[in-house]
């Protein structure tokens, strides 16, 4: 642990601001689903950090411990635990709900999810007890706190959260998820300081990685640490001792600054690892990007603020891709009434207007663009009211500057472009059209080329400002009731005066029945490409086997065909493996091949295809690894699949079968046999395996490999010991996958 002095020079004056402490806000032992006692937790983390908080789950509160409460008892060890000057032991809770978890600090009260579900229900009773609150780990899997709606008066109490969380060893716990997370918060109005915990649920507190809350303190002490994680004086670091500073004048992370228009923000950085990337990001968006390759770096930047209410951080990167997230310093006009969570789309402009004090407020809001006023109205806003404003608006095509004024006083902006459209199309999606996949890339290449696009909502009769309607008539399967056209829908058809397309799908007997229904010209896909002069140029060169009792069908892959999509490949979902070419074939965990299936397989990598197959664990006998070894071998690889089970006790996300290696996520993984090193793409030294299914036909293994790669003819093999691109893990493995497709 290390403690700095900051020092500033600024003006040739000299402001002493104050030291750096390093913590560890997030942390559980057996008063729920941790380890030991807290007693256990504080002395051993004062070993690696200088303040450690435990802040166990709270519905294992209502068991007493001899007639005393687990909070109670926390904060006894945390007083006991606690030497000014050294150490600081805080005490919380973490209530958790399907919207979120949030950590409440230095409280013996506690509320759970069990009497208070809701997010308005918690901040009701945070609110009503004036304590210090942190939306923690701020990804989807635990709940984004219903879009980080804003609670004006709750924000006054909410005033942290994690852009890092996790306990395993390699220390990457800030993701994007939860940066893009951090910046919705503050868009949506939060006022907010940047932490990282390690959510501890083994013995390491403190010490599972480097992941620290950066604290700028005047001195360890109790009252100096609380003080300073009100104002938000925080950073959150995957380095346990980087030193950043973000100020301004006389102000630091964490404050909110008033009625400034031009500021100069001061940022400093030491540490034994260079800074490799700088960025300064803002509500309006990155302002400043550099590249320093420095271990002492120290920079100004002069900044105009753009309105009335605007925030700033800094994002860093080291050498070793530690990454330092700052909290915002906050510049906004002096007001009563804020605008916030503001966006323009489809000519419809949406916004919050909300009022942060205990009064009652009435006010006169303007809304100018361009310097044009475009609307005006008188809002009542109770105490701490927020009201959802949604206005049909039409902006001039070109860039728009849309300001917002609150009793004239200059409060909000956003700039907005509005594309000027050659012609409105409109692609019907609600009678179980054929070849949607064709057409919403369609659609992206018809964007891309100045028409405007539509999709069909709830019923095909608003055609309004639509020129052309794309009708894919229904495909085979689905259901009856929604492929029949509804009497509104075919008077507005019979009615409209634009051009309509009908492409053939592949039900004939509902494509003769529209023809009928509607005046339209018929077009095949190559057609309608040519009648709009674009071409996809896309082969179906992705192929996703989900005929042969796979873990996850389409349902739970549309993360990874998306991914796919965007990337510009097209996908196809084979139910049986036909003789097909490409660039990637898809087989997680089937069975039962034919003959003629493995042909194929083999002739596809050995034409220059990717095989990606990967297997599971024997736990309860999942794995199908028999009938993925015979594809193996047919293909006359090296690799095989074991029968066993691959567990860690260090590295986990949460449990010992949820396996963290170089970054990946495997859920419940087999281990893979290999005859070459150099065919290991990935692998865990600390993982080992067990024979789950205790069938006895578990390999032993020197070294525990996850995924393998063999070159096989033009082609090659990747062969995991579970699949990681399902909708549950894809997020934390899809740059694994842009690897593989490069």
């Amino acid at each position: 642990m290390k403690k700095f002095l900051v020092i500033f020079l600024s003006f040739l004056t000299l402001y002493v601001f104050a030291n750096v402490y390093y913590g560890n806000l997030h942390a559980h032992t057996s008063y729920s689903d941790g380890k030991l006692f807290p007693e256990d937790a504080y002395s051993y983390a004062k070993n690696y950090v200088d303040i450690q908080a435990i802040t166990d789950h709270a519905y294992y509160f209502t068991q007493l411990i001899n007639g005393k409460t687990k909070p109670f008892l926390t904060k006894e060890a945390a007083k006991k635990a606690t030497v000014e000057g050294e150490f600081i032991a805080l005490q919380g809770f973490e209530w958790t709900s399907g919207i979120g978890h949030i950590n409440v600090y230095e409280s013996l009260e506690w509320v759970d999810r069990n009497n208070v579900p809701s997010a308005e229900g918690f901040y009701k009773w945070l609110i009503e007890h004036k304590k210090l609150g942190q939306f923690n780990h701020p990804i989807s899997i635990f709940g984004n706190f219903n879009d980080f709606e804003y609670y004006p008066e709750a924000d006054k109490y909410m005033n942290l959260i994690e852009v890092g969380n996790g306990n395993w060893k390699q220390g990457d716990v800030i993701n994007s998820e939860m940066l893009q997370n951090y910046k919705l918060s503050l868009d949506k109005g939060w006022h907010l300081g940047a932490t990282v915990g390690q959510d501890n649920h083994k013995v390491n507190w403190g010490s599972a990685n480097e992941g620290r809350t950066g604290i700028v303190a005047d001195a360890l002490t109790y009252n100096d640490i609380m003080k300073a994680l009100w104002a938000r004086h925080v950073f959150g670091t995957e380095d346990k001792d980087v030193i950043v500073f973000f100020g301004c004048g006389e102000n630091i992370m964490g404050d909110i600054v008033y009625d400034k228009e031009n500021v100069i923000l001061h940022f400093e950085y030491e540490d034994d690892d260079t800074l490799t990337y700088f960025a300064l990001v803002s509500q309006s968006g990155t302002v400043v990007e550099a590249y320093p390759n420095q271990t002492k770096y120290s920079t100004d930047i002069s900044v105009k603020i753009p309105d009335g209410y605007e925030w700033y951080y800094v994002y860093a990167l080291q050498s070793d891709k530690d990454e330092v997230v700052t909290s915002p310093i906050y510049f906004q006009r002096m007001s009563n009434v804020y605008v916030n969570n503001h966006n323009y789309f489809d000519g419809k402009l949406s916004f919050d207007i909300y009022n942060i004090t205990s009064s009652n407020e009435s006010v006169l809001l303007e809304i100018k663009s361009n310097g044009n006023l475009l609307y005006t109205e008188n809002i009542s806003l109770k105490a701490f009211e927020k009201k959802y404003k949604v206005l049909e608006l039409k902006l001039p095509a070109g860039e728009n500057k849309v300001e917002f004024f609150v009793n004239g006083i200059f409060v909000q902006s956003l700039k907005t472009f509005v594309k000027k459209f050659e012609k409105s199309v409109m692609i019907d999606t609600l009678h179980e059209n054929d070849h949607l996949d064709f057409l919403k890339k369609l659609a992206v290449l018809l964007d891309n080329k100045g028409y405007r696009v539509l999709f069909s909502k709830r019923m095909l009769n608003d055609l309004k400002d639509v020129d052309v309607l794309i009708i894919s008539t229904p495909k085979i399967d689905g259901f009856d009731f929604s492929k029949d056209l509804l009497n509104p829908e075919i008077e507005a058809l019979k009615s409209f005066k634009g051009k309509i397309i009908l492409v053939p799908g592949s039900d004939k007997t509902y494509f003769e029945l529209y023809k009928k229904l509607i005046n339209a010209d018929v077009m095949s896909l190559e057609e309608l490409e040519k009648y709009f002069g674009l071409s996809q140029n896309v082969e179906p060169n992705v192929f996703i086997d989900i005929g042969h009792g796979n873990d996850y069908g389409r349902g739970k892959l549309t993360k990874f065909e998306n991914f796919l999509r965007a990337k510009g490949f097209k996908v196809e979902y084979l139910d049986k493996i036909s003789k097909v070419s490409g660039k990637l074939l898809v087989i997680q965990n089937g069975r039962d091949y034919t003959k003629e299936e493995l042909e194929n397989i083999k002739s596809f990598v050995e034409n220059g295809g990717r095989l990606l197959i990967a297997s599971k664990s024997d736990y309860k006998d999942g794995g199908n690894t028999e009938s993925l070894n015979d594809i193996l071998e047919y293909l006359g690889s090296n690799i095989r699949f074991n029968d066993d089970q691959v567990l860690d006790d260090v590295n986990n996300y949460g449990v010992k079968y949820k396996i963290l290696a170089n970054g990946l996520r495997f859920y419940s993984p087999c281990s893979l046999i290999i005859s070459d090193k150099n065919m290991i793409v990935v692998f865990s030294d600390s993982a080992y395996t067990e024979d789950a299914d205790n069938n006895g036909d578990a390999m032993i293994v020197d070294k525990v490999v996850l995924v393998a790669r063999e070159e096989i003819g033009s082609g090659e093999i990747f062969v995991f010991g579970k699949f990681i691109f399902s909708d549950y893990d894809f997020d934390y493995n899809k740059d694994f996958m842009e690897n593989i497709l490069n």
